[in-house]
């Protein structure tokens, strides 16, 4: 067996010659979740019927781990930009469950501790044991280290994540099954990967009504749960006339500011009314944005670049969260922007693909790019990031990893549920952005202890700078143990006393 940062990627028939230890070594903050892989092979005969269970070596302890099997997405034409193997690729995580391995082959089993805000620091020991046909064939130490010290409930990126749910009830996924109760369910968990997808919200009514009582409930409870960001849906398009804006919606738009302003929620809720507009469509977009602010000027509206850059010219201060594609980055123009008063955020998308820059969703690239985006967002002080789908189930994800033409897994981070009716799993890709993501936190909490205490030690600036993680611009660490390494090195600095 081999035991494996939580981001690598391994595929069935291959056996890691470096980067593998014997044992689980983990380092958490409270609040904070960590991921590890064991790999176990089937060598020349194989292997039948194997079970792994945990054991705590204290039956008092008090700290959630989850155990499941890493299942295999088809890449059967490669990205891009990637390893350029057509192979079956770990992504997937299934339940855990008794499982073989073929002669040769191996089979992933994938470890995740969630550390409760209330567990007390300190060293917490176990093993795991692996049979084979209820024979006893290896028991492996564990160990997490819990810091005095805990994740703030919400996170310290902004984040919107999209959810359409459009196939969900197709046939061939939940045939009908899928229910309002679980949309709500995947809203939560997408807080539990630390992102926020932005819940459905209507308004409309309320300020038509001069009633918000229920626009006010539903914006707390999401709150409470740890959300950052609000999407206020409108129905006004580019195509939409001044007329139109100007007698139907700007009055009603000028309520919901009004709102916003008193409940202090003004500063975490968005207009996104048009996306990656063509040459064609900025000017008529300029007009619109010119006679949105001159009545609500302190709404915040979201300009996603697309394919060109022409609003950086257009839509100054007319536009509130600018967002380049993470390869359309330019300092200058962000720093001039976030001067201003404006929020700089970076998306990844299909317009990506050929490129090496971090991401979050390529299944046939390394799992070190997942891990990267945290550290490089924080190297440019972004203050969000979007991230346009997570459920595109176009094609099966299960028969094939390719969800656009030379892109494999761009819109597609959860799986339907081969049972048809509990909810989508989770894919590996989500465990190692939600670890950049928390290190992005980590991150920014350092630079507060340093701003507070009004000086860096020579280990926080280098902490600070990411330099052994990314250069800011394409290049990213590539080995999985050097982010572990890391973000240990972070935990222990944020937990040194002054």
């Amino acid at each position: 067996y081999f035991c494996l940062p939580g981001s690598v990627k391994i595929l069935q028939n291959e056996i890691p010659s470096h980067g593998y230890a014997n044992e689980i070594e983990l380092h958490s903050a409270k609040g904070e979740a960590e991921s590890r892989q064991i790999l176990i092979s089937g060598g020349e005969k194989g292997l039948e019927n194997i079970s792994v269970s945990f054991q705590w070596e204290e039956a008092s302890t008090d700290l959630q781990v989850d155990l499941g099997l890493i299942a295999y997405t088809p890449v059967k034409k490669p990205g891009l930009r990637s390893f350029w193997k057509r192979a079956d690729f770990p992504d997937p995580i299934l339940d855990l469950r008794p499982f073989s391995i073929e002669k040769n082959k191996n089979r992933i089993v994938y470890l995740t501790t969630k550390v409760s805000t209330k567990t007390k620091p300190g060293i917490y020991k176990a093993f795991i044991y692996v049979k084979s046909n209820e024979d006893l064939l290896w028991t492996i130490p564990f160990q997490i280290k819990v810091y005095d010290l805990a994740l703030p409930k919400t996170a310290r990126l902004k984040t919107a994540f999209y959810y359409y749910f459009s196939e969900a009830n197709e046939e061939r996924y939940y045939n009908g099954a899928w229910t309002n109760e679980m949309s709500e369910a995947m809203y939560k968990k997408a807080l539990e990967f630390r992102f926020t997808s932005p819940p459905s919200l209507s308004w409309k009514e309320n300020a038509a009504n001069n009633d918000w009582t229920s626009f006010d409930q539903r914006i707390k409870y999401w709150l409470d749960a740890g959300a950052t960001v609000f999407d206020l849906p409108v129905s006004f398009r580019r195509t939409t006339s001044i007329e139109e804006l100007q007698t139907k919606h700007i009055p009603l738009l000028e309520k919901l500011e009004k709102h916003l302003i008193e409940k202090n929620w003004i500063d975490i809720c968005y207009i996104y009314y048009f996306d990656e507009p063509s040459l064609s469509s900025i000017k008529t977009i300029k007009e619109q944005l010119k006679h949105i602010k001159e009545k609500v000027a302190h709404l915040k509206i979201m300009y996603v670049y697309g394919t060109n850059r022409a609003g950086e010219k257009a839509f100054v201060d007319l536009v509130d969260i600018w967002m380049p594609n993470i390869h359309q980055y330019k300092e200058p123009f962000a720093k001039e922007r976030q001067a201003a008063g404006d929020e700089m955020w970076i998306y990844t998308c299909i317009g990506n693909i050929h490129r090496r820059h971090p991401d979050n969703f390529r299944v046939d690239w390394y799992g070190a790019s997942h891990r990267a985006l945290g550290p490089w967002l924080f190297a440019h002080e972004i203050d969000g990031y979007l991230y346009w789908r997570i459920d595109r189930w176009v094609f099966n994800p299960w028969e094939t990893a390719e969800t656009f033409p030379w892109a494999n897994g761009d819109g597609m981070m959860f799986y339907p549920n081969p049972d048809k009716k509990s909810l989508p799993l989770a894919s590996l890709r989500l465990h190692a952005m939600r670890d950049s993501f928390e290190d992005f936190d980590l991150l920014t909490m350092l630079k507060e202890k340093g701003e507070r205490r009004g000086y860096f030690t020579e280990e926080e600036k280098e902490l600070l700078s990411v330099q052994e993680l990314t250069d800011g611009k394409v290049w990213f660490e590539k080995d999985d143990n050097t982010y572990d390494t890391f973000h240990k090195r972070l935990l222990e600095a944020l937990c040194r006393p002054d």
